[in-house]
């Protein structure tokens, strides 16, 4: 279980940033960051946009990728007080991933991405995905 308490159903009235679960043909999209590991997509809010506004140019500016119904699961919390808000997202298309991108690849998975290949080591994707119903 993670330390971190993921609020589900919630939407906060602030925002810093955007995580998106990606979903391609019943799979995971994982990206490989430039400076860490493999993670979801996702990264900070550029001022005046919105959460789906964040969530289709992130998903994009690191996974080439083109998404649709993009749905709020909720939130979290870090110590430092930066929020980030959990989202869903179908993927429609790919294009290359731009050059400009902090990602250098990405690959489609499942829940059970190997643990020691993720950036994060925390149980947030866990938590979501039991949340989506993808674990049980």
């Amino acid at each position: 279980m993670t330390d971190t308490i993921i609020h589900f159903n919630e939407i906060p009235e602030k925002f810093d940033s955007v995580l998106v679960v990606q979903q391609y043909n019943g799979q995971l999209v994982y990206v490989h960051n430039r400076k860490r590991k493999w993670e979801l997509t996702g990264g900070k809010t550029e001022p005046g946009e919105t959460i789906e506004e964040t969530a289709i140019r992130e998903s994009f500016e690191e996974s080439g990728a083109h998404v649709n119904n993009v749905k709020i699961l909720g939130f979290y919390q870090l110590p430092s007080g930066h929020v980030t808000v959990i989202t869903s997202a179908d993927v429609v298309s790919f294009d290359d991933i731009p050059a400009t991108s902090e990602t250098i690849d990405r690959q489609l998975g499942d829940v059970h991405f190997p643990k020691e290949k993720l950036s994060f080591q925390d149980d947030v994707y866990t938590e979501v995905f039991k949340h989506l119903g993808l674990l049980s």
